[in-house]
């Protein structure tokens, strides 16, 4: 009887560990939940608050445009589409140019390094690194 009883005991310590450590497990998820939604929160709060600006400039935008009269600007809106169209592809090739300048000067470069390395090609010592 005295074995069985020892028996029980250990299993009963050992569920007793095993459930403390569970409980020690969720309390750390729990805590890292909270950490999780309060950050959550700060984040909600910026983006209301970032919101509220942007509501404010576009109030601010609506009476501006209240003021101007539609005499002053009266175009189409299919033209204002095609004005904002050729801008935007205008931008798009001022972007690409840009793109093929700043490759071509980079490829001079690289032919002007090319022909300075052929100059010193003699003077080079492989594995060498810096000034011996």
């Amino acid at each position: 009887m005295k074995n069985e009883k020892k028996h029980i005991c250990s299993k009963e310590s050992l569920s007793n560990k095993v459930l403390s450590d569970t409980i020690t497990m969720m309390d750390a998820r729990i805590a890292h939940m909270e950490d999780t939604i309060l950050d959550y929160r700060d984040i909600l709060v910026k983006l209301v608050k970032q919101g509220n600006r942007v509501t404010k400039v576009l109030k601010e935008l609506q009476i501006d445009l209240e003021h101007i009269t539609s005499e002053e600007y009266s175009y189409d809106i299919n033209e204002a589409h095609l004005i904002i169209d050729k801008e935007i592809e205008s931008s798009k090739f001022k972007n690409i140019k840009e793109l093929i300048n700043e490759y071509m000067e980079k490829h001079q470069d690289l032919k002007e390094f090319e022909k300075e390395l052929k100059k010193h090609k003699d003077d080079i010592t492989p594995g060498q690194v810096g000034e011996s």
